[in-house]
């Protein structure tokens, strides 16, 4: 379920869209991340799983379009992830002779769109999402490694300063399972240095006590479903739901160019092997970690 928590804070930021760039936080920027969850303990058997992910986001266009009103903004986005499973039993009953150290390699290919329509003097503002994405280990891809979403939603700016609003999404819509969810969000710029961000379970309180530093506390649920080929070419999806809160600075370099680092714990972790009638074949939850993460910025808008 970690991805439809993810989809949703996208769907509920929706209803938060502002004039000239989208206040999805990051969705305007050209960005690189490198997040590391290290060693995080089974719950019910010996050994312990690393996560190691590199995120590619850019967006295409800066929005304008022939209609005053309506903004467009495409963007792709390219995930890359190593699951290393550190000495993991390979019999059962458990033998803690037969070990075993191996990873497995997924990644996330995506392709979204993201539309606000904001008539000129009125405080209400309309949002669609789309998504298309391929999530693969590249061994046998079909139809199984595609995944279609959608969302929308609509928002009321009481100030200049604060808005809300409320969405639904519909996730897998193409699939034999698809799932439905609504959402809520909020943006309030408090001062002029502090700025609340939220929708879903993804939330930002920022401080930037001038243009160079900034300084904030961030929720994420950074799961994924993929789907990969075992060793018969049969078609097995990995669900890891994962949640994550952390510290995080910025540091301007030069120009739109920012340098990022943060820290923090994740908790709620779990992970499972579904096949793809969704029954369930291998379930373990893991042990709360610490994350850290490290990026690079591009404003380009």
């Amino acid at each position: 379920m970690s991805i439809y928590l993810k989809l949703l804070a996208i769907t509920s930021s929706l209803t938060l869209l502002g004039v000239a760039q989208p206040v999805i936080p990051g969705w305007e920027e050209t960005r690189i991340d490198y997040n590391r969850i290290q060693n995080l303990g089974f719950e019910l058997s010996p050994g312990n799983l690393a996560i190691s992910n590199v995120d590619l986001h850019t967006i295409l266009t800066s929005g304008a379009t022939a209609i005053p009103a309506l903004e467009l903004y495409p963007a792709i986005d390219f995930r890359s992830t190593i699951l290393t499973f550190n000495d993991v039993p390979t019999t059962l009953p458990v033998d803690t002779s037969q070990l075993e150290t191996f990873s497995v390699y997924p990644t996330v290919v995506e392709l979204s769109g993201l539309a606000q329509l904001s008539p000129a003097n009125s405080p209400w503002i309309v949002g669609l999402w789309t998504r298309a994405q391929l999530a693969t280990d590249f061994r046998d891809i079909d139809h199984d490694d595609f995944s279609f979403d959608a969302a929308g939603g609509f928002g009321y700016r009481f100030t200049d300063r604060f808005m809300m609003g409320v969405g639904a999404a519909a996730m897998d819509f193409n699939s034999h399972f698809p799932t439905y969810l609504p959402g809520v969000a909020l943006d309030w710029t408090i001062t002029e240095q502090i700025r609340l961000q939220g929708c879903g379970l993804e939330w930002r309180a920022t401080y930037a006590p001038n243009s160079v530093w900034e300084f904030s506390i961030r929720s994420a649920a950074p799961g994924e479903i993929w789907n990969i080929a075992d060793d018969d070419r049969i078609s097995r999806f990995i669900d890891l739901t994962t949640y994550q809160i952390g510290v995080f600075t910025s540091l301007l370099l030069v120009e739109e160019i920012r340098v990022e680092v943060g820290i923090g714990t994740t908790f709620g972790n779990k992970i499972s092997l579904r096949e793809r009638d969704g029954r369930t074949l291998l379930e373990q939850e893991l042990d709360d970690g610490w994350f850290g993460q490290m990026g690079l910025t591009v404003r380009c808008w």
